[in-house]
């Protein structure tokens, strides 16, 4: 149901969190030694942007994620009252069966 999936989401979010972090813990490691080649800050700001993507895209399907947990909970307080509704709907009928 939505709850699996939202963790199944979830998981995926934290690792392309964790890519985003690594690859810009790379960048930042890797920067002293690009500064002095020319244009090696350039080559190595794709680091950056793919950091930054990895970071963006991971949030985006935490967000996913959270939002399915949010669904899936309302839905189980709405047929829990359907229930309740659909109970007392057969009672009433019941009392006017002959």
């Amino acid at each position: 149901g939505l709850p699996e999936i939202a963790d199944e989401i979830r998981r995926r979010s934290a690792a392309l969190h964790r890519a985003g972090e690594e690859t810009e813990d790379a960048f930042r490691m890797l920067m002293p030694f690009a500064m002095p080649i020319p244009l090696g800050f350039y080559a190595l700001s794709d680091l950056h942007t793919w950091a930054a993507t990895f970071t963006r895209y991971g949030e985006g399907l935490g967000a996913l994620a959270t939002e399915l947990r949010g669904r899936a909970d309302e839905y189980e307080k709405m047929a829990a009252a359907l229930d309740k509704e659909l109970i007392k709907v057969s009672e009433e009928m019941n009392r006017y069966a002959p």
